[in-house]
């Protein structure tokens, strides 16, 4: 199992493989949000091309940031679904996060904090044709390979996400859940939560996760949505209700939608980034 970083690396003790860097701030780049503007839906210009994979060719990307109370199970579950890869790419974990998931992961990658650096570093190590970005506090059903492969079948799909379930009873939750799907499919925008999947190829010819410190998400899936179209796969992802058992279902529902409205009516993700405290504390 590989430790690899963006910076110089040296000796890794311990490690079966040999180079773990040392974690070096680098200079951010110059972000590629793009204020207010909307996706031209279903954009016949610069469609991808489809094609099929074997299923051996998925990568799975977890991002982490101090997950020790639910890594060990999101990687043991992630396992079972039998991807080509493993990578898990971590911000500066305080806690045992990095202890615990190591031994698990195919590849564990020490990365600047963001989950837009994390995504990015690992998608550059990743071997697959198919790329499948996870959060560790989500569950991915039991088909959801199969069904991602089978949507990236149709030439005109450039990527795709999952129905989510959120793991808690309660109708407010059942709302929220119709919500997410309503929006990814009449709007084009996917959060990190709905397990967001595309070809390899089509994530580095459009430059990878913005550069922000927020809802990279939500603007990489709007840049997706104006090169062709985004598909809901018929597989359920499985979401924690920790962010809405902590601060309340209604207060939590309010934040989320306030942020994506500012955000889109083109103040910077980055700013409003404070706004949206971590689910866990700090350990």
């Amino acid at each position: 199992m590989a430790c690899i970083s963006s910076s110089e690396t040296q000796t890794c003790p311990g490690s079966p493989v040999q180079q773990c860097p040392q974690r070096v701030q680098p200079k951010r780049k110059p972000s590629s949000y793009h204020g207010s503007s909307f996706p031209m839906w279903n954009s016949v210009a610069n469609r991808s091309t489809g094609y099929n994979f074997p299923m051996e060719n998925i990568s799975l990307i977890i991002p982490t940031l101090n997950e020790e109370r639910g890594i060990v199970d999101a990687l043991t579950q992630a396992r079972e679904l039998n991807p080509l890869e493993i990578l898990v790419a971590d911000g500066g974990s305080i806690d045992r996060t990095r202890s615990l998931a190591e031994p698990l992961a195919d590849t564990f990658l020490l990365a600047p904090r963001g989950r837009s650096a994390q995504m990015n570093l690992a998608a550059r190590q990743a071997k697959g044709d198919l790329l499948l970005f996870l959060h560790a506090d989500c569950r991915l059903g039991k088909n959801a390979l199969t069904r991602a492969k089978k949507v990236l079948n149709d030439k005109e799909v450039i990527a795709g996400c999952f129905h989510m379930k959120i793991r808690a009873p309660g109708f407010s939750y059942r709302l929220i859940e119709r919500a997410a799907a309503a929006r990814v499919e009449w709007a084009g925008l996917v959060y990190g939560d709905q397990g967001l999947f595309l070809r390899r190829s089509d994530f580095h010819r459009l430059g990878g996760f913005p550069n922000l410190l927020f809802m990279e998400d939500l603007f990489f899936s709007r840049s997706l949505a104006a090169k062709g179209k985004l598909r809901l796969a018929r597989e359920d992802i499985f979401v924690s209700p920790r962010r809405w058992q902590k601060h309340g279902i209604v207060r939590q529902t309010l934040r989320n939608w306030t942020l994506t409205a500012l955000a889109l009516a083109g103040v910077h993700p980055d700013r409003l980034a404070s706004f949206y405290p971590p689910p866990w504390d700090s350990p």
